[in-house]
């Protein structure tokens, strides 16, 4: 299954002017939100294709988690359509996303910012607090871990005890909220945090966030496939056992030696000849099976035999210096 490891909630803040949209319970797996102000046209599109996306595989690692590992029930099939309704959708508007970018060109730089909701990491935060990273706007003077230099830390969120508003933090209070950072940093794990940033970083990080998703879902079908595969293996021995079982009570051992084979249909009165089907191919499946067996043992007899007769030609080698040392000092002291 899925490695689905949930990040810690948000810490509370009061209530914001601006609406964040209905939390999944495992809303923590997605670390981005907008926040209602996300690039326009193509772009925009793309972007809350991706987050839609993100919240909706969260949802479906929650209710896989819970079931089990083969477990499956109508909710979750009707989550997984989703998923992949969602997932398609994403990667056509990917592609009218390119082709925006491209027409735009250097325009798009020059496009007005927009604010998401980022999940920050303790090391992200502990690195924010050194001097020199955050200027005095609070924009940050260079790359810190998955956060790009030229992002604007805004107020609200995680930050909303110094300045409840998504908005720049007024000067008076861009002191407090470094000293919050570091409160922050040593109580939790992650946290939630709105930034400013140039709608061009919205795109691109969220062309790899749907480039994980991609490489998360292929993950989830192989497993996915490998539980049913060992399912049905163990499904197939239990009905070959009953079946063995079974016919065993009536007098036929379908793993017996060749002597004690099936007659022809019309001769043979072990079993009733409806059965004789399902005993033939008892019967076949325990010669497989033998055969495999008596395969295996050969094949581990002759590279047994391989590597006794490599090491009785192989010619001795002499005594090495410490060896040859020895020897010396017995043959001086004989």
């Amino acid at each position: 299954a899925l490695a689905w490891e949930a990040l810690p909630p948000p810490l509370p803040a009061p209530t914001l002017p601006l609406r964040l949209p209905p939390q999944p319970a495992a809303v923590a797996e997605v670390p981005w939100r907008s926040l209602g102000g996300s690039p326009r046209g193509a772009l925009g599109r793309f972007v809350d294709a991706v987050g839609a996306l993100l919240e909706t595989e969260a949802v479906f690692a929650d209710l896989a988690m819970a079931l089990g590992a083969g477990q499956c029930t109508s909710e979750l099939r009707e989550v997984r359509a989703e998923v992949r309704r969602r997932s398609s959708e994403a990667i056509k508007l990917q592609e009218a996303a390119l082709r925006r970018v491209e027409e735009l060109g250097r325009a798009l730089l020059e496009a007005p910012p927009v604010n998401f909701a980022i999940v920050v990491d303790t090391a992200t935060l502990v690195q924010l607090c050194h001097p020199g990273v955050l200027g005095t706007d609070l924009e940050l003077q260079h790359n810190v871990g998955s956060l790009r230099g030229g992002w604007r830390l805004l107020g609200g969120m995680s930050l909303a005890s110094v300045a409840p508003h998504v908005a720049p933090l007024p000067l008076e209070a861009r002191a407090h909220a470094l000293q919050v950072l570091r409160t922050i940093a040593q109580e939790v794990e992650s946290s939630w945090f709105a930034f400013c940033i140039p709608p061009l970083d919205a795109v691109s990080h969220h062309m790899f966030h749907l480039a994980a998703w991609r490489n998360r879902w292929a993950l989830v079908l192989r497993e996915e496939r490998e539980v049913a595969r060992w399912q049905a293996k163990e499904m197939l021995e239990v009905s070959t056992q009953s079946e063995k079982a079974r016919f065993l009570a009536k007098g036929f051992d379908p793993a017996a030696p060749r002597g004690a084979a099936l007659k022809a249909s019309h001769l043979e009165h072990r079993i009733h000849w409806s059965e004789y089907r399902d005993a033939e191919r008892l019967r076949r499946a325990a010669q497989r099976r033998s055969a495999r067996a008596d395969r295996a043992s050969a094949c581990r007899a002759a590279s047994t035999g391989a590597l006794s007769a490599g090491a009785a030609g192989r010619p001795r080698q002499g005594p090495g210096p410490a060896e040859g040392a020895a020897e010396v000092a017995v043959a001086r002291g004989q």
